[in-house]
């Protein structure tokens, strides 16, 4: 925190109208692109359906107020991070956040948004519970304990249970690559590297 603040003043916000939220997706569409072309993997935010359905949800329909929030951490008066939240049923849920590339990567923004966040559901005699999502992400096991998921699949015909049994397999070796401490890092670097050539 105190790294970050270091590039100028740092303060935590949520836009209250429509021109500073839709502002705001813009910025966050934009890191998520900028993110997703380095790593070199594909950006499902970059679908405009996708936006103007979080537009939507950041705005209310028919008059019921917003499900979710667009929040964003600012350092030196530039947009560091932001996260799409919503709470439901007692929880918090964290959506999806972005983060700039720039000379505050280094500080963990994100990670320092998050806590914000958390600092403020704390406070929330409503929230008991926080739930950011499926994934096996570093920032997350700070916060939270991994629930086990289960996929269950049924198969009605030969042709099915064939496929089926393969998607198994696939599933299977997906999991143990992510969870290779040597290979998952390993194939990331090579992602990014093929991203990077890829650019010029």
């Amino acid at each position: 925190a105190k790294a970050l603040a270091r590039l100028g003043p740092v303060s935590v916000t949520t836009p209250q109208d429509q021109a500073g939220m839709s502002a705001l997706l813009d910025l966050f569409v934009g890191q998520r692109t900028a993110r997703a072309r380095s790593a070199g993997i594909p950006n499902v935010f970059s679908d405009p359906d996708l936006k103007a359905a979080l537009q939507a949800m950041l705005s209310g329909i028919d008059g019921r107020p917003p499900r979710i929030r667009l929040t964003a951490i600012e350092a030196g008066g530039l947009v560091r991070a932001t996260y799409i939240t919503g709470t439901c049923g007692g929880r918090l849920y964290g959506y999806a956040n972005s983060i700039a590339e720039d000379d505050s990567l280094p500080h963990s923004p994100g990670v320092q948004l998050l806590t914000a966040l958390i600092r403020e559901a704390a406070a929330d005699p409503g929230l008991c519970i926080l739930d950011l999502g499926m994934g096996d992400e570093r920032y997350k096991r700070a916060w939270t304990d991994p629930v086990p998921l289960m996929d269950v699949r049924l198969a009605c015909s030969l042709r099915g249970q064939m496929w089926l049994t393969w998607s198994a397999i696939l599933a299977a070796l997906k999991r143990r690559a992510r969870a290779s401490r040597l290979f998952w890092p390993a194939y990331r670097r090579l992602r990014q590297a093929l991203a990077s050539l890829r650019k010029h």
